[in-house]
C-alpha cells in the first residue's frame, strides 16, 4: 500500500525544486503527481453499444483508457477503472476522482492527498483546474496561446517549459 510520504518521498530533484517544498521536513513535503490518461486497443466488439463508446474519432481505434496517478520517477501510484475511448480525461477526472458522489466530497482521494500538494496535468484536464484549486491543490499545465496568436509569448514558453520538462 502506497501513502502520501512514499509519493512525497519519490519526488525528483528537479521537480521538487520547481514546485515542491524540498528544504521542509520530510513529513511536510509537498506530494507531486502526474496525472494522465493512457490508451489499450481492444478488438471490434459485437455488441453494438459497447463498440460505439469504444471507438476513438482521434486513433481511428476501439479502445479503453485507464487513467494513472504516476510519482515524478515513474511509479505507479494508481490506475483507475477503464472508460470509454469518447470520455475526455477532464470528465473522467472530476466525475471519478474530484467530486465522486460515493465519497460525499471528502472520500479517499481528498484523504490521501493535502492541501498544497501539486499536481501536473496536461491540456486535457482544462475543466479541472478550478475545482482541483477549489479544493486547495497545486495544478500546472501547460500555457495555451492567446486567441488569434500564432506562437505562445516568451514568458508561456517559459511556463510550459517547466512543466514539459
Amino acid at each position: 500500500m502506497v501513502v502520501r510520504e512514499d509519493v512525497a518521498g519519490r519526488n525528483l530533484t528537479v521537480p521538487d525544486n520547481l514546485f515542491g517544498n524540498p528544504d521542509s521536513l520530510h513529513s511536510e513535503r509537498k506530494a507531486i503527481t502526474i496525472c494522465d490518461s493512457t490508451f489499450i486497443f481492444i478488438q471490434k466488439s459485437s455488441n453494438y453499444f459497447f463498440q460505439r463508446n469504444s471507438y476513438s474519432n482521434h486513433k481511428y481505434r476501439n479502445l479503453l483508457k485507464p487513467f494513472l496517478f504516476v510519482c515524478c520517477d515513474g511509479h505507479i501510484i494508481e490506475v483507475s477503472v477503464l472508460h470509454a475511448a469518447t470520455t475526455s480525461d477532464a470528465q473522467v477526472f472530476n466525475n471519478d476522482v474530484i467530486d465522486n458522489e460515493e465519497d460525499a466530497g471528502d472520500g479517499v482521494f481528498h484523504w490521501f492527498y493535502r492541501n498544497g500538494d501539486v499536481f501536473i496535468l496536461d491540456r486535457g484536464f482544462i475543466y479541472s483546474v478550478e475545482p482541483m484549486r477549489l479544493h486547495g491543490y497545486s495544478v500546472h499545465m501547460p500555457e495555451s496561446k492567446y486567441p488569434n496568436e500564432t506562437q505562445l509569448t516568451t514568458d508561456q514558453a517559459n511556463k510550459s517549459r517547466l512543466i514539459t520538462i
